[in-house]
């Protein structure tokens, strides 16, 4: 999956989000590019390999879907911050309030999601990388 068609995958599942932002699901600096730059940092890849990053496998595609989507809802929650009130003219109401309120339900589903997959939720929170230690504690006594 490549950025363009990750950009894409995002825009149906939170398009009528990105809508009220005025966010474009293109992969461009004032559409996706922030949000999908920082989810695949997050999963280790390095800077300079950011823009070319096409990940093929099942499970690197649906790690990159996990972490682009979390990325995606953490960024509309920002964008919707500062809209957080609802609005009512002549012609109907406007209820940003409560689609900010839905939009944080769903970035925590996204992070739950997320910490399921054993993914970071960003480059600096220090798991972002592709090393792992497991500890069998096969070297601790036998009741432990």
């Amino acid at each position: 999956m490549n950025r363009d068609q990750l950009a894409s995958w995002l825009g149906l599942r939170y398009g009528k989000y990105l809508e009220a932002c005025g966010r474009p699901a293109t992969d461009t600096p004032n559409g996706l590019q922030p949000p999908i730059d920082d989810a695949l940092l997050a999963l280790g890849y390095p800077s300079d390999q950011i823009v070319t990053a096409a990940p093929t496998s099942d499970a690197d595609v649906a790690n990159l879907t996990a972490s682009a989507s979390f990325q995606t809802m953490l960024q509309i929650n920002r964008d919707l911050g500062a809209q957080a009130i609802n609005i009512t003219t002549p012609e109907g109401s406007i209820q940003l309030r409560n689609m900010r309120d839905a939009a944080e339900t769903d970035l925590k589903l996204c992070g739950e999601i997320l910490a399921s997959r054993g993914l970071a939720a960003s480059p600096e929170d220090g798991t972002g990388n592709p090393f792992a230690t497991w500890n069998t504690n096969y070297l601790g006594p036998a009741w432990v």
